[in-house]
């Protein structure tokens, strides 16, 4: 059995949970899919590596970068939603 490789740019977002959002460790964990084991590795390795989210210099750029990810946000939630109706589907006798 392989073991699952992950970038260090998911080890990074899966680490950010637990350093600005305020996710427990098992929360971030169960989150993102991998083991606490793993994820308390991952925090303890890339604590100080991970940059943190710079302050915006105004409230323009920070509206723009959220409606961004708003819209990726959506994007996502509507490819999640086709998916579901999808699998619903093959499921129906």
């Amino acid at each position: 059995m392989s073991r699952i490789r992950y970038s260090q740019k998911f080890k990074h977002e899966a680490v950010r949970l637990v350093i600005e959002e305020n996710y427990t460790l098992n929360a971030a964990a169960k989150a993102v899919g991998v083991s606490h084991t793993a994820m308390t590795s991952w925090v303890h390795r890339y604590r100080d590596k991970v940059p943190q989210r710079t302050a915006f210099a105004c409230k323009d750029d920070e509206i723009a970068e959220l409606r961004k990810e708003n819209a990726r946000l959506r994007r996502h939630c509507d490819i999640l939603k086709k998916a579901t109706a999808f699998f619903a589907r093959e499921e129906t006798p």
